[in-house]
């Protein structure tokens, strides 16, 4: 009996450690996503996976790509969160975080997996989690 791979896609996905994983637990990629080029290459002779260079914040992923996915991974940029960094409120990466729940909620995944640092949680920054959380 042959048994189907749950797919996902990877947003924000850099040299695919996050993706990595998923693919280790037996998932399949539909699609890794970064602006970066340079790590998008390295994400692709690691793994094979097909990935996509573009800007998430202005370009739509093809609905192609996102039917039947069973995962979401967003990895958006965490400069404007972490506390070891400037941690500016008006980061313009900020917005990231959010760009991942819009993506999640027009590919109907059954799982959606935003991963960031603690610091999203904590003063003024907050206000993106709890947009994201609204937008699911």
């Amino acid at each position: 009996m042959s048994r189907i791979k749950p797919k996902f896609i990877s947003l924000f996905s850099g040299c695919g450690g996050f993706d990595l994983g998923f693919l280790k637990a037996g998932f399949k990629c539909a699609g890794a996503f970064d602006i970066d080029q340079v790590a998008l290459d390295v994400l692709h002779r690691n793994t094979g996976s097909p990935v996509y260079n573009c800007d998430l914040s202005s370009e739509i992923i093809p609905k192609s790509l996102m039917d039947n996915v069973d995962v979401v991974l967003a990895g958006s940029p965490c400069q404007g969160f972490s506390t070891i960094g400037k941690r500016k409120l008006d980061d313009p990466r900020n917005h990231l975080l959010l760009v991942g729940g819009y993506i999640a909620v027009k590919a109907k995944p059954k799982v959606f997996i935003a991963e960031n640092v603690p610091g999203v949680l904590s003063g003024k920054h907050r206000k993106y989690w709890e947009e994201l959380h609204h937008i699911l």
